[in-house]
């Protein structure tokens, strides 16, 4: 009975050594440099040094960025605040020409109609009466004095 428990245990012994040397040859593979993991692991590390390259590159643009335009944004804040200003002055200008035009129609249009009028006095006192023009006639019409229209 030893003899068979003997046996049994140099097979189970030559199957382990069989197995570890299967097992170093596959690990043998996977560690060689040229190869194997090792390769994956080299260039997994060489990338991630170019990544954080490129990550602290784009972390000094950023903040130069931020240097140049925030002053920029600063004084584009001021002439915001001095175009409004400008925008509003030039409206309130726009406004008062326009109620100083429409002053001066009035003003010419009721000194045409004062001259037609004396025109037609003058020429119905002796002597042929004329008639206002079309235009003076419908400039009155349009202001609301065609009283002033005989």
């Amino acid at each position: 009975m030893n003899m068979i428990v003997d046996i049994v245990l140099l097979a189970v012994s030559g199957a382990a050594a069989f197995y570890c040397a299967v097992l170093h040859r596959r690990l043998g593979k996977l560690m060689d440099v040229d190869k194997g993991l090792g390769v994956g692991i080299a260039s997994m590390s060489a990338a991630l040094d170019e990544t954080r390259g490129v990550l602290q590159f784009a972390q000094e643009s950023c903040r130069r960025s931020i240097d140049e335009l925030a002053p920029m944004l600063e004084r584009a804040g001021a002439d915001c605040a001095r175009l409004s200003e400008l925008t509003d002055v030039a409206s309130e200008l726009t406004d008062l020409a326009t109620e100083d035009i429409d002053r001066a129609a009035d003003a010419a249009i009721e000194r045409i109609a004062a001259a037609s009028v004396r025109q037609n006095f003058a020429r119905s006192n002796g002597a042929l009466r004329t008639r206002m023009s079309p235009e003076a006639a419908s400039a009155l019409r349009a202001r609301g004095l065609e009283h002033l229209h005989g």
